[in-house]
């Protein structure tokens, strides 16, 4: 095969590039507008064992809201009653959720008997827990409860963990005003939103168009190029 002449190779470059100028942009484009989940993580602000301050007692959770959601402003997960059969979670607008003190289990969904709603204002998250089977986070045995009571017109969380552990400093009752092991603070943006699986798929299949078209552009030039060298 005969070399390619400059004259060539700079139309395979000019095409390369206008070809790239067109698709990159698109791309970009594609890859702001998609959408994403949003994150909310726990943040303990202060604690208290049997009545004192305990700074090493902490609680930690996450919340994931799906952007539809975020827009509509609402967001749920509940759970049906435990003491009917095996309890089933209704998932509206929540992706995923999970709650625990350090000094106690971390309940997850969707094993767990979770209940709460969500109002949603852009990067703010306001719980408003469902305590009606014990907590607003049980385990699926009953054994472990997180029981949470809001402040009106606030985001803070007044939690309490109970359980029926007899060797844990928390054993008895996680009404907060009873519970041995109380924490307050709030669920807050996490500032790392979760790309949809589209998206990459988006990049990814920008790119393959991209690399497809190019060799379809250079391929002619070389043709030709061979065809007035024979």
């Amino acid at each position: 095969m005969t070399p390619l002449s400059s004259r060539a190779i700079g139309v395979a470059i000019n095409r390369t590039l206008f070809m790239f100028l067109i698709v990159l942009p698109i791309t970009l484009v594609l890859l702001t507008d998609a959408k994403a989940d949003n994150i909310y993580t726990f943040e303990t602000l202060s604690a208290t064992l049997d009545g004192v301050p305990a700074a090493g007692l902490t609680a930690y959770g996450e919340i994931v809201v799906s952007a539809s959601a975020v827009a509509d402003g609402y967001a749920a997960l509940t759970t049906s009653n435990p003491e009917i059969g095996t309890p089933s979670e209704n998932f509206d607008g929540v992706i995923s959720a999970y709650f625990g003190f350090l000094i106690g289990p971390q309940i997850t969904s969707p094993d767990g008997v979770i209940n709460f709603t969500a109002n949603l204002s852009g990067d703010d998250i306001q719980i408003n827990p469902i305590n009606s089977y014990g907590g607003f986070f049980v385990n699926g045995d009953d054994t472990d409860a997180y029981y949470a009571v809001s402040s009106s017109g606030s985001d803070i969380l007044t939690i309490g963990y109970g359980t029926n552990d007899a060797s844990s400093p928390c054993y008895g009752l996680p009404l907060p005003g009873e519970a041995k092991c109380v924490v307050t603070g709030e669920f807050v943006d996490a500032d790392d939103p979760v790309p949809e699986p589209g998206s990459l798929v988006i990049f990814v299949g920008s790119l393959g168009l991209l690399g497809g078209l190019l060799c379809r552009r250079m391929a002619p030039a070389g043709a030709a190029v061979d065809a007035r060298t024979d």
